[in-house]
């Protein structure tokens, strides 16, 4: 979508097929998207040859094809464990450009809220170091 050229959100036609395109691409490195699938991607260089699988950018865990696709097939109106988000929000000034775009989980999206990448790492020290108990459970864990 074009916005106008002073509105924070704009982006041009081709910035937003290169955000489609990375998005699609990022859903390629979902963890247990088909091998084949995988092994076609990479015969047409459109997927490297190695690669990580994709994680949320917010809380660091794997996004899985399978929850994926049941997501499509089986949709709840106003509910996905999948979003779309800003890495840099668009309001930081962040660019509606596909470097700065990523698939975000239901639970990084409320995390991170408005907040940069960055901000959200801040914020999630400060909460470990002002609550002891999250740390003892922690030790407890290990």
């Amino acid at each position: 979508m074009e916005a106008h050229p002073l509105n924070f959100q704009f982006a041009l036609h081709r910035d937003c097929n290169q955000i489609e395109t990375e998005l699609l691409l990022q859903v390629c490195t979902f963890k247990g998207l088909d091998k084949k699938l995988v092994t076609l991607l990479q015969n047409q260089n459109l997927l490297p040859s190695t690669f990580e699988n994709y994680k949320c950018p917010v809380t660091g865990e794997f996004l899985y094809y399978t929850d994926f696709e049941n997501e499509i097939l089986n949709q709840t109106h106003g509910k996905s464990m999948f979003q779309v988000g800003h890495l840099t929000p668009l309001k930081n000034g962040g660019k509606h450009i596909s470097d700065n775009i990523g698939w975000i989980s239901d639970d990084g999206n409320r995390i991170q809220g408005s907040l940069s990448l960055n901000e959200v790492d801040n914020l999630l020290l400060k909460i470990y170091k002002n609550r002891i108990d999250l740390r003892n459970k922690l030790q407890n864990t290990i």
